[in-house]
């Protein structure tokens, strides 16, 4: 595998509670994002992680708009080149 890309999509009451990981099946994990501004009931995200983004982790956790909360494509806040060369088959965990 050479590039690994994340489509993040929720609704939660507040964005603000939500970290993620992701796990690959050969045990590497990295810390995609942590808590960003957050905003009132029933906030939505809906962003892309990709290394390649123009837009950074810190941006992503700094923004705070009005339904989607948060949208577009940012940098993790670890590096999902960690994934390269592994195999893509098998069980992946976000969490």
């Amino acid at each position: 595998m050479n590039d690994v890309n994340v489509v993040f999509k929720t609704n939660h009451t507040w964005v603000g509670d939500i970290d993620a990981t992701l796990t690959a099946p050969s045990g590497t994990q990295i810390n995609l994002f942590n808590r960003v501004s957050g905003t009132g009931l029933q906030a939505t995200a809906d962003v892309v992680f990709d290394d390649a983004a123009t837009l950074t982790h810190a941006q992503f956790t700094g923004t705070c708009g009005n339904l989607p909360a948060v949208a577009g494509t940012y940098k993790p806040a670890a590096a999902l080149s960690a994934f390269n060369g592994q195999d893509q088959g098998g069980t992946w965990i976000l969490q």
